[in-house]
């Protein structure tokens, strides 16, 4: 789980509303929408997040397991 407030490494792909990004030497996928970049849209190198903790996910769903 990353909390709120954590800075990310955007890793550029995007599938299904998600981001894959880079969070304390881990990467999955995270909820594009509780990004923060100043875009809808995460772009840039890196985004933090936003509106409470975020679950770091093995894949782009939310049934995905959680990366911990």
């Amino acid at each position: 789980v990353m909390p709120d407030g954590a800075t990310v490494t955007l890793l550029g792909l995007s599938s299904n509303g998600f981001s894959k990004v880079r969070y304390s030497g881990a990467e999955g996928w995270a909820y594009s929408i509780y990004l923060g970049t100043g875009d809808e849209v995460p772009t840039g190198d890196t985004a933090t997040v936003i509106d409470g903790a975020l679950n770091l996910r093995a894949s782009a769903s939310t049934s995905a397991a959680v990366v911990t």
